[in-house]
């Protein structure tokens, strides 16, 4: 490009104009078109700066600078270039009117992205709204429904125990018996599904609470198999089963949630098959239980597969089929919150198999104190404070058939009469009696030097940790949800007074309790030592071996000893170092460590 071409290309973009002053600040040369900028009638060496460029007097003409996007008296907006010469200076005057109008509109664009912003916080702030006005609403549901479940179980439960009396006064009359097993058949069907609604209730408040004890699952399979026989028996449908493992094997589990899951399962497997058989199989490996319903019934639909975990939702093919649609989502959820895992495989027309895979650690089995040790009376005061004549009369046949004396009073009154005559082993007090509150009776009690064992049974919806804390500080020993499987509660009972009894003689179970919690300083450093051999040959697979076999043995262990919180610990950290043995990257590396230390943390909390 020549000079000609780029003198008129910046002529065309910046229409330069040169004024050149003198030191009196007096116009003595103009280059340049000054009409663009209002400037046409300049004249040589009679106008002064002041005259046409007020803007600019006092400024420093001594020194090059640049003043940028002046407007001048013609709105032309222009930037301003002083140098300094000899005798003088030198103004270039260039258009500015690209820029300003650039800037205009990136000011108006930053405006509009400020106004979208602030419109979608309000947004986002609505949404949050609505989304905590829905919470509540879900929780006001849930709360209700678990609200009518309590107020529907409560009646029910006090018809079953008396049909449980009147069918063992009746039980030579054939004709009267088969009326009451109508009548009861009826009404277990409906327990169990106030029994859903509950539990779907506490479910959804975030109030369902898991509670692992050691107990027999082999026990608790048979007993549920002997339950639903009569079921299974009256549509013709073959009850098998399939369990490899002993009768002697002792879980940490919570029983109550899995027998309600398997009551379930079952319930459904048998509903849903109209010929040919349900098979309930099991068996115990890898610290897990895995317990399978397999049916040959109707099965379901593939494209509805994804949906029927959800709750109050049902498969096409038994809509015409009674019940709510609850079975299978509460059993997912309760696995879920035990740490497992449900899994449902189906076709229409070819049965459905369901398989659930819970954690469960090996407990320390309780001498003289097996769940299937029959009838016989066992030794103890148990006394039951419960305002409600109905469920009282229901516990006291349930505590009877199974050998427990048990002593029901109504109210506080009642109660310090009572032990006035004597001091009962147990209590059991019921949260709400009447008018009076049995934490204030708790207390009461302690105060007055009651030193036995104390159980608060709440039908309270709304139970959270603080109402749990409370009691607790109140002086109560336990905390029992109600309503609850009576024969849990007395499973409970049971337990405690085998506790008693032990606790009186034989100290050999607390002396090997002893014993193992004294190794417990040698397993920190010995885990210690093999974390840091790991950290500094991490690709050596001699350094990862002993960890694995280390904290292997501590999971087996603290699981047969009663340390719950251990061994699942070391369960987890051995999940982690199998995936590490697998994929050897930094990041699984990094959660062997923590784990590590993890563990240590828990072993630390029992050494002295």
């Amino acid at each position: 490009m020549s000079n000609e071409h780029e003198s008129a290309w910046l002529q065309s973009l910046y229409n330069p104009l040169f004024l050149y002053f003198d030191d009196t600040l007096v116009l003595h040369e103009v280059t340049g078109d000054g009409s663009f900028y209002g400037l046409s009638e300049l004249k040589i060496k009679a106008d002064k700066l002041v005259d046409f460029l007020p803007e600019l007097v006092g400024i420093d003409t001594c020194k090059p600078s640049v003043i940028p996007l002046i407007t001048l008296s013609n709105a032309a907006a222009v930037n301003i270039h002083i140098k300094p010469q000899e005798n003088g200076f030198c103004l270039l005057i260039t258009d500015a009117n690209a820029s300003v109008a650039e800037m205009q509109a990136l000011q108006q664009q930053t405006h509009v992205e400020k106004l979208k912003i602030a419109e979608s916080q309000q947004l986002q702030q609505k949404i949050e709204i609505l989304n905590e006005e829905l919470v509540q609403a879900s929780r006001a549901k849930s709360l209700f429904i678990s609200g009518m479940s309590h107020e529907f179980r409560t009646p029910i439960m006090g018809m079953l125990g008396n049909i449980a009396w009147v069918e063992k006064q009746l039980s030579h009359d054939k004709s009267s018996m088969q009326k009451l097993n109508a009548i009861e058949t009826n009404a277990t069907y409906l327990l169990g599904l106030v029994d859903n609604l509950l539990q779907h209730g506490k479910l959804s408040s975030k109030q369902l609470k898991i509670t692992r004890v050691g107990v027999y699952p082999k026990h608790i399979l048979h007993s549920v198999l002997e339950t639903m026989l009569p079921l299974a028996e009256k549509r013709s449908i073959l009850l098998a089963h399939e369990i490899k493992f002993p009768r002697t094997l002792n879980l940490l589990i919570d029983e109550y949630h899995l027998r309600r899951i398997l009551y379930n399962l079952l319930g459904n497997a048998i509903k849903f098959t109209d010929v040919g058989s349900v098979l309930l199989s099991a068996e115990y490996k890898d610290s897990h239980l895995h317990i399978s319903v397999q049916d040959t019934g109707i099965g379901i639909p593939a494209d509805e597969m994804e949906k029927i975990l959800l709750p109050f939702t049902r498969a096409s093919n038994v809509v015409h089929r009674r019940g709510i649609g609850l079975g299978l989502s509460y059993a997912n959820e309760i696995i879920k919150a035990m740490g497992g895992d449900l899994k449902v495989e189906s076709q229409s027309d070819s049965g459905t198999v369901v398989t659930l895979i819970l954690p469960a650690t090996k407990a320390l089995e309780q001498v003289a104190s097996e769940k299937h040790s029959g009838t016989q009376n066992i030794t103890g005061q148990v006394v039951l404070i419960e305002d409600s004549t109905e469920i009282a009369s229901l516990y006291s046949y349930y505590f009877h058939e199974m050998g427990i004396d048990l002593t029901t009073v109504s109210n506080a009154a009642d109660l310090h009469a009572l032990l006035r005559k004597f001091t009962p082993d147990i209590l059991l007090v019921d949260h709400i009696l009447g008018e009076e509150n049995g934490i204030d009776l708790v207390e009461e009690i302690r105060v007055n030097g009651f030193d036995g064992y104390v159980a608060l049974l709440t039908a309270s919806i709304d139970v959270d940790q603080r109402l749990e804390n409370k009691a607790i500080n109140a002086g109560c020993d336990e905390f029992i949800q109600k309503p609850a499987e009576v024969e849990r509660l007395v499973e409970t009972v049971k337990s405690q007074l085998h506790r008693i009894k032990n606790a009186s003689g034989d100290r050999g179970t607390q002396a090997l309790i002893s014993a193992y919690l004294k190794t417990f300083t040698e397993k920190c450093a010995s885990l210690i030592s093999k974390l840091e051999h790991l950290k500094q040959s991490p690709d050596h697979p001699d350094n990862l071996k002993p960890l694995k076999i280390l904290v292997h043995k501590i999971s087996g262990s603290a699981g047969s000893y009663g340390f719950p919180d251990i061994s699942i610990g070391s369960i987890e950290l051995e999940r982690v170092i199998d995936r590490y043995e697998k994929t050897n990257d930094r990041q699984t590396s990094k959660e062997i460590e923590a784990g590590c230390y993890h563990l240590v943390r828990e072993l630390e909390q029992y050494i002295d």
